[in-house]
């Protein structure tokens, strides 16, 4: 029974994101996931922006370790920091500075912003506002971590999601 009750749930939600995401509506939910650093740092200035632009969007923000379901739309955009996948800014710093080592690593940038300010590297939007926190002219500039966000194809027609990644797209031209 329970195989049933598990395929049962499974089409269920998927009639619900079929409707969602032939809603043409520039209102309602949105629910999105990131890490608190990227939500603080980055997304915040682009929420305040686009809720100027889309008032009757509520924009409900998820900041945790876990990642959320699409498919069980525990969230409808999920950003993701690809820079704790590889950490491309650990092989430049071993290229950049060869004498120095890696003490310590963290998945939490508040931990990270701490440890840089008593002398670790930190992502530059991060260190950036983060007072006490001087930037240390390496003579070139770390590589730019990714960040993919992922939806549930079933929403890609959703005009929510979509307003909002172009307000994003948006502030980072900008910036």
């Amino acid at each position: 029974m329970f195989g049933h009750a598990v395929r049962m749930e499974d089409e269920a939600l998927s009639m619900q994101r079929e409707l969602a995401g032939s809603a043409g509506s520039l209102e309602g939910f949105l629910r999105l996931s990131c890490s608190d650093w990227f939500a603080t740092t980055l997304l915040a200035p682009v929420l305040a922006e686009f809720a100027g632009l889309h008032p009757k969007v509520t924009v409900e923000l998820l900041t945790d370790t876990r990642i959320y379901s699409l498919a069980q739309r525990e969230a409808d955009l999920v950003m993701m920091d690809a820079a704790f996948g590889g950490m491309p800014d650990v092989g430049w710093a071993r290229r950049i500075l060869p004498n120095a080592t890696i003490v310590s690593r963290s998945n939490s940038r508040e931990v990270q912003a701490r440890l840089c300010a008593l002398g670790a590297v930190l992502p530059r939007p991060l260190g950036d506002g983060t007072p006490g926190i001087a930037l240390v002219d390496l003579g070139e500039q770390p590589p730019a971590p990714e960040t993919w966000i992922g939806y549930h194809r079933d929403l890609r027609r959703l005009p929510r999601p979509r307003a909002l990644l172009d307000v994003i797209i948006a502030r980072i031209a900008r910036d």
